[in-house]
């Protein structure tokens, strides 16, 4: 959040990020230094409009690692996102196998 030549290399690593994953594939960006504020150089508005831009599976969030202020969260979200994904995998297999020892 306090490093604009930072934010711009994003451009870059969410392509990377896109190229090299699967398209469930959660992203997350997180913006860190949100206990500069005074040192602020991109806008939580100019952060999400380029989130948004890059597609549904590309999530944002603002942390600080010197306070903490949401890292639970941010864990909790890549937590929750890895769990029903999980789920919904193990309910696609066990449908499937039920089904073959049908026939």
């Amino acid at each position: 959040l306090t490093d604009l030549t930072s934010f711009e290399k994003l451009e870059f690593w969410a392509e990377q990020a896109k190229q090299r994953t699967s398209e469930d594939t959660l992203k997350i960006i997180v913006g860190n230094k949100t206990d500069l504020l005074d040192q602020r150089k991109v806008t939580k508005k100019i952060a999400n409009e380029f989130v948004k831009s890059k597609g549904k599976m590309f999530k944002y969030i603002e942390t600080s690692a010197k306070t903490g202020e949401n890292i639970q969260e941010l864990v909790n979200k890549i937590s929750n996102y890895y769990l029903e994904t999980e789920q919904t995998e193990i309910k696609t297999l066990n449908l499937e196998n039920t089904k073959k020892s049908c026939c």
